[in-house]
């Protein structure tokens, strides 16, 4: 039996820029491009779930304190429209109608603002928390977390944290699936929805950052573990072929033909 009622929001959260010194850039560049940072709110009638939390707020005003040592290799762009916060309230919800929130992984651009959602289980890799990074990627997670990270609580501000050790069929309907996809991170996993007229559609994360990386086998540099990576990529390629669509984590040519919200799929 279907679920009723779900729907599929793309929020968009802002952007980033990339130099080309940028060590987590997913395709070859010699100059700086612009690339979206997304968050995906999901209605079930078990509880609503939002994938990725994107940028900490204080990048809107002071995105230096924000990003540090990251500012040589990207500038971030947040609008105070793009506060998840407020584009949550366009859409008739607020942090409190949040149940569980899935995160990709706990880089800046995707972990930034899980203060925002004290009330929700969090829903994150085993790997992605006890997994010890070297100092160069290290930087690429939020200051506040990079020791909380390592002890299991993710933050203080976050009171309930699930960790996984691999896919969850997280309502238990086969509606809303964790896909680990590690690699990019420790604890990278994607998020596959199956929705009523939509059908299935795949939110690859950075396991797939755009097009390219999936059709051509990029490994970005600054990856994690690149074998790993190389067998997420695969297994992206093949539920891929099993899905209606897929939204790739940061691809700047598929953005503009998506339906944002508070557009939805369903």
């Amino acid at each position: 039996m279907m679920a009723p009622g779900m729907r599929l929001y793309v929020l968009d959260l802002g952007s980033i820029v990339l130099y080309p010194t940028c060590s987590m850039a997913a395709r070859p560049c010699s100059a700086e491009y612009r690339i979206p940072v997304p968050a995906f709110l999901i209605t079930h009638p078990a509880g609503n779930v939002l994938y990725d939390t994107g940028m900490d707020p204080s990048t809107i005003d002071d995105p230096v304190a924000a990003w540090g040592p990251l500012m040589d290799q990207l500038m971030p762009d947040m609008k105070p429209q793009d506060h998840i916060v407020k584009r949550l309230a366009t859409i008739g919800f607020s942090p409190d109608d949040i149940s569980y929130v899935v995160l990709s992984h706990l880089h800046s651009d995707h972990a930034g603002g899980i203060c925002l959602f004290p009330d929700a289980e969090f829903i994150v890799q085993r790997a992605e928390l006890e997994t010890t990074m070297p100092d160069g990627a290290n930087l690429f997670y939020p200051e506040p977390y990079r020791v909380a990270r390592l002890d299991e609580t993710l933050a203080e501000c976050v009171r309930s944290v699930r960790l996984l050790d691999g896919d969850e069929d997280l309502f238990g309907d086969g509606r809303v699936v964790v896909v680990s996809t590690p690699g990019h991170a420790p604890g990278h996993q994607s998020l596959l929805v199956r929705l009523d007229h939509t059908g299935d559609v795949l939110i690859a994360g950075d396991a797939g950052s755009d097009s390219g990386q999936l059709e051509d086998m990029v490994i970005p540099g600054g990856t994690w573990r690149p074998d790993l990576l190389r067998h997420s990529i695969a297994r992206l390629r093949d539920l891929r072929e099993k899905s209606a669509l897929i939204i790739y984590g940061h691809d700047p040519d598929l953005w503009p033909t998506l339906k944002h919200s508070p557009e939805y799929y369903d």
